[in-house]
């Protein structure tokens, strides 16, 4: 376990560094059927050097494969920092939001580390933490390496060149994929709680891209170093479930997507012409995941290439370095 970090410390070993006792960071942590991984997550948490009290809160959707036991263990080590929020019945098969974490929910920022992801700097919550309370952004991230399960192959995600600089908003919303990993996010409480309260609205759906787009008004500070690793191919991860999808699959999550831009429009009306263009790229990702689709027929196959060629060169070019600029 923490095979980069140090050996993770005991409770009065984290808290001696503190110079308050009021919480300034929450750490939320998502996690289903993680039994593999949730330990190695917890203590990249529980390893951080901060000047500052943190908390970790652990949403479990109610796993069935033992993670709830270990995140327990956790809680009886650490019972002034890791308080677990454990759900008594599933949310993702309920298309209910998972948002009954909010009033665990302390300090002035929140960063987020899914219960299959882990962090790999010590001083990770301090750098950002230093670097918000200098700015005026609302959203700082990092790149993370790439862990893929399958082939033990890493890359890197979320690389913005090699200096510490603000992103504009234009990025989040012209780029296709995600455009920064969510193990990296630090973000205001404010701007989490507006996020909750679209959670409240929204259709089923990934909702990394909301967080993004509802917090970084004022562009997002941007960290040159990868200080989290990002696993894909996990076999309970959304990815991994949509790569083994059907068509009709595909369309449904076009649909709620589709949806979900139409919510945000509503509560954020200013972002209407930035939406607008959102819609051609989750146009272009459901055309790319429905030709891959296990049991698409070579008529209609045919026919969404076709579409995707159009909707490409309808698209146009996007330079990201355009809107990048050194803090």
């Amino acid at each position: 376990m923490l095979s980069e970090l140090n050996v993770v410390p005991k409770q009065d070993e984290i808290t001696k560094d503190w110079k308050s006792d009021e919480i300034k960071v929450t750490c939320y942590v998502q996690t289903y059927n993680h039994v593999s991984y949730i330990e190695e997550t917890l203590e990249s948490i529980l390893a951080q050097k901060t000047s500052f009290p943190f908390k970790i809160v652990v949403y479990d959707d109610c796993s069935t494969d033992g993670t709830q036991g270990k995140i327990r263990n956790y809680q009886e080590k650490y019972p002034d920092i890791v308080f677990p929020y454990l759900a008594e019945f599933n949310h993702g098969k309920e298309n209910v939001p998972r948002i009954e974490h909010q009033n665990l929910v302390e300090g002035e920022y929140v960063t987020i580390c899914d219960g299959d992801d882990y962090w790999l700097d010590n001083y990770k919550l301090q750098r950002q933490y230093n670097l918000m309370s200098n700015n005026e952004q609302c959203l700082c991230v990092h790149p993370a390496i790439i862990a893929f399960e399958e082939t033990d192959v890493e890359d890197v995600f979320c690389y913005y060149g090699d200096k510490t600089s603000i992103v504009s908003q234009e990025v989040i919303f012209n780029i296709k994929n995600q455009f920064a990993p969510t193990s990296s996010y630090f973000m205001t409480k404010k701007k989490y709680f507006e996020f909750l309260s679209f959670l409240r609205k929204k259709a089923p759906g990934y909702g990394d891209f909301f967080i993004e787009a509802i917090s970084s008004e004022k562009g997002v500070l941007y960290i040159p170093l990868p200080m989290s690793v990002y696993r894909r191919g996990v076999v309970s991860s959304s990815t991994t479930l949509q790569s083994q999808s059907g068509f009709r699959v595909h369309q449904i999550i076009l649909d709620n997507n589709l949806e979900n831009l139409k919510i945000l429009e509503s509560m954020y009306p200013y972002l209407a012409k930035k939406i607008m263009n959102r819609k051609k790229l989750v146009e272009i990702d459901f055309l790319i995941n429905a030709l891959n689709a296990t049991d698409i027929k070579d008529g209609i196959k045919k026919e969404l290439k076709q579409k995707l060629v159009d909707n490409i060169k309808n698209l146009g070019g996007f330079s990201p370095e355009k809107y990048i600029r050194p803090v």
